[in-house]
């Protein structure tokens, strides 16, 4: 099977993407609620257009197709905040850890 689309999930700085589209002439997409590197195609908030699609709500996932391959990264973004609580010892369940 050929892939006729990438699309990198929680990849916002087109590392990936554009090695697909350079070395293997496939169209590629980057998706992240971010654009820090003004390389995503889709600034969109993936958990949210999961929710919308598991309630039968239009979503990104729409305009997937079963020739496509999805690339999904962690989303550091969304646990990125929860990390830094965690080491500052504000996490309430980790309040009585030493460091």
């Amino acid at each position: 099977m050929e892939i006729r689309k990438v699309w990198c999930f929680y990849e916002q700085s087109g590392t990936f993407k554009n090695v697909f589209k350079k070395e293997f002439g496939v169209d590629a997409y980057d998706l992240d609620i971010l654009n820090d590197y003004g390389e995503t195609d889709y600034v969109i908030d993936l958990f949210n257009e999961t929710e919308k699609a598991y309630n039968n709500e239009p979503s990104i996932f729409d305009e997937i197709t079963e020739e496509d391959l999805i690339v999904a990264f962690f989303p550091c973004t969304h646990f990125s905040h929860q990390n830094e609580l965690i080491y500052s010892r504000k996490v309430y369940n980790f309040r009585t850890w030493s460091k």
